[in-house]
């Protein structure tokens, strides 16, 4: 047939204008965002150390554990060693600095210029991630999925990095922290010889009928855990949120590029609805309706930073020629989320049956 050759200017082209030095009310928002990031990241150890200067005649007369334990984070101490705790908030920052120098070294083998915004701090995740975006057209769609795909491998490998040597560093019942084995992936408690608790009605801290706290830690409710492997998964969960198949998310881009834009509308229609549902409660006692609310935050956060109509690359004609390999890899890191979230995150773990 007949080609056709269409010329433009930028101008009047729909895409939005962040091109030149940012405003100061920007620069401003953006700092606040990583400082607000930064303190949830290390909300364990700011709490331990504002007891920790507290006078002891202050503190309720009650064991540690049940005067920390956290409905919220599902962790608790056994010590106010804050010094001990630093290292979750210094994994998930690392993993966040990683992400975006994954992202920067993926982006400039295409000579793109990528721009940053705004942090998107959680307070029981820490930080989800950062809005970001090309600065003009992406040159294909294969560039795009390698520019999401290598921020997201660097992420995920300083978390499985944090992980493995908080294993590595062996018993962790001396240690300051203790958390809900729900908390963590199901695959890694597997991996520690652990597993969710037998008792899917399990409460990890109650109300008896005079309203005072009861711990569940002495019964098993809490395990110990290292600060290491506690921060690794932390940042792992929040990697897999950022994978969620969802509009602005960089799981959307990889699932449009390995299953077609039909499918990936498709199951953002049918994440958001469990998201929604979840962030309600209403998706289980042990589903965690902080992740579902977080996820959330993200998904219109990132989609207000990506524009409601987005432009596609310049060579948008190679959906279907996409080399096999890098199908390979977005498939893999697209399961590898799944498998974070949906057991015991998105699922209540009481379906799994009682193997786990």
């Amino acid at each position: 047939g007949a080609a056709a050759l269409f010329i433009f200017l930028r101008s009047d082209l729909p895409i939005p204008q962040y091109y030149g030095k940012p405003g100061p009310f920007r620069r401003i928002l953006v700092g606040f965002s990583l400082v607000v990031s930064v303190v949830f990241c290390n909300t364990v150890a700011l709490a331990a150390r504002v007891l920790q200067d507290q006078p002891s005649e202050l503190l309720p007369r009650m064991p540690i554990q049940e005067v920390t334990y956290s409905p919220a984070f599902g962790t608790a101490l056994s010590s106010l060693d804050s010094l001990a705790l630093l290292p979750i908030g210094l994994v998930l920052l690392l993993t966040l600095a990683a992400q975006e120098a994954g992202r920067q070294a993926a982006a400039a083998r295409y000579d793109v210029e990528l721009r940053s915004g705004f942090f998107l701090p959680w307070p029981t995740l820490g930080c989800l991630g950062r809005t970001w975006g090309p600065e003009g057209l992406l040159p294909s769609r294969a560039a795009e999925l390698d520019i999401v795909a290598a921020g997201r491998l660097a992420g995920i490998a300083v978390a499985l990095l944090a992980i493995i040597a908080g294993l590595l560093r062996g018993d962790a019942s001396q240690g300051p922290l203790l958390c809900e084995p729900t908390r963590l992936p199901l695959a890694l408690l597997l991996l520690m010889g652990r597993s969710f608790p037998a008792d899917k009605s399990l409460d990890v801290i109650g109300l008896d009928s005079d309203g005072a706290a009861v711990a569940a830690a002495t019964s098993g409710g809490l395990m110990p855990v290292d600060p290491l492997l506690f921060g690794g998964a932390l940042a792992l969960t929040a990697q897999a949120v950022g994978l969620l198949p969802m509009g602005g998310l960089d799981g959307y881009t990889l699932l449009r590029g390995v299953a077609g834009p039909k499918v990936a509308r498709g199951l953002e229609l049918v994440t958001a609805v469990l998201l929604t549902v979840g962030a309600l409660g209403r998706l289980g006692p042990n589903a965690d309706a902080s992740l579902c609310a977080g996820a959330l935050l993200a998904w219109a956060a990132s989609a207000a930073a990506a524009g409601a109509a987005p432009m596609p690359p310049r060579e948008d004609f190679d959906d279907a020629t996409l080399h096999q390999p890098r199908t390979w890899l977005c498939a893999a890191l697209l399961a590898g989320a799944a498998a974070v979230l949906l057991p015991g995150r998105l699922t209540p773990y009481g379906v799994l049956g009682p193997n786990f």
